[in-house]
């Protein structure tokens, strides 16, 4: 692929999280699973707060808020 005449290669091989290959060392299902719902918890909170800004400022969001 090419850009303003510089080739830009695509390959992402080098962004490999090495610790991932070590499968000793993973967290047990429970605690990855806990990890997992925290982060979308996380992000379903800020969504809300974007959300919450948009309608200006109400601290409940109902569901035909978001239609």
């Amino acid at each position: 692929m090419a850009f303003n005449g510089e080739i830009i290669s695509l390959d992402i091989f080098w962004l490999k999280d090495k610790s991932l290959a070590d499968l000793d060392n993973q967290p047990e299902p429970d605690v990855l699973a806990e990890e997992i719902i925290e982060n979308i918890e996380a992000g379903l909170n800020s969504f809300k707060e974007v959300l919450r800004l948009k309608i200006g400022g109400r601290t409940k969001i109902t569901s035909r808020d978001h239609k």
